[in-house]
């Protein structure tokens, strides 16, 4: 069975066996190709998106991206940075006006604040490597 038509990535009766799964709402789907041996899918138990059985479906990842500790700790500081926004101005960023501010010199003072304190951890860390 020549499963690469020309032009394409994959056959008509490929194609259709897919869509077929997908309508059936199969837990499992093995299509044999000939220029990578099988591909198998199957359902997300949760949330029934069919998926290459390697790959992660939308609600796996976003498990996993929730539970990331580098992500729990930037979700930590942008809600920090949130509060104090609004301690300081009384209202969120996205309550203010497109003229309010001037955003194109808010960007360049907060990345010449972005340079100076990575100059600072620059000189920390070479003054714990030479001390």
């Amino acid at each position: 069975m020549n499963d690469v038509p020309r032009g394409g990535i994959i056959s008509d009766e490929v194609a259709r066996r897919v869509l077929a799964a997908i309508k059936d709402k199969a837990t499992e789907v093995i299509l044999p190709l000939s220029h990578v041996g099988e591909l198998q899918f199957g359902r997300c138990p949760r949330c029934k998106a069919l998926k290459h059985r390697e790959d992660f479906c939308d609600c796996q990842l976003s498990e996993r991206f929730l539970n990331d500790p580098i992500i729990k700790s930037v979700i930590d500081v942008m809600f920090s940075q949130f509060k104090k926004g609004v301690d300081e101005y009384g209202k969120p960023l996205s309550a203010c006006g497109d003229n309010e501010y001037d955003w194109r010199l808010m960007i360049i003072e907060e990345m010449v604040d972005v340079m100076k304190y990575q100059a600072m951890e620059i000189r920390r860390l070479e003054r714990l490597l030479n001390p």
